[in-house]
């Protein structure tokens, strides 16, 4: 089993996938580096997290039920709230899909499936005030 390098402290970090076992993937992962994501299962419950948590980090899905990430993204990037870094979890390579995530509002996307090097290099990147190293 790989290890991390690092931990992050007093991370707030949201994450919204519709799909259980990338759900629990990504859930495991963020343990390993002691964060607790809240979790939302669709698009519009990651808004009304998104109205009622400040966050540092947002993980969503780009294809989900009720409302996409894509969405969801422009919703929160509306909200009067402390904005998060917003990553966009897809399947794809970079495509046209990918940019219209970013034109969308994400700062970031991290591609499934997701490896543990992959995701700690992109929190080492976005959180860097929240890093302590192991």
């Amino acid at each position: 089993m790989k290890t991390v390098s690092c931990h992050f402290k007093d991370a707030k970090v949201l994450v919204a996938e519709d799909n259980d076992a990338s759900l629990e993937i990504i859930k495991h992962m963020l343990n390993l580096m002691q964060i607790s994501p809240d979790i939302a299962l669709n698009g519009e419950e990651a808004v009304e997290f998104a109205k009622k948590n400040s966050y540092d980090l947002l993980i969503l899905d780009i294809h989900m039920p009720k409302m996409d990430g894509n969405q969801a993204t422009r919703e929160i990037r509306t909200l009067d709230v402390k904005q998060p870094i917003i990553v966009a979890l897809t399947a794809s390579v970079f495509t046209k899909e990918n940019q219209d995530s970013l034109d969308a509002g994400f700062d970031d996307y991290l591609n499934k499936p997701i490896e543990l090097e992959g995701i700690e290099l992109l929190l080492r990147k976005h959180l860097v005030s929240k890093l302590v190293e192991s």
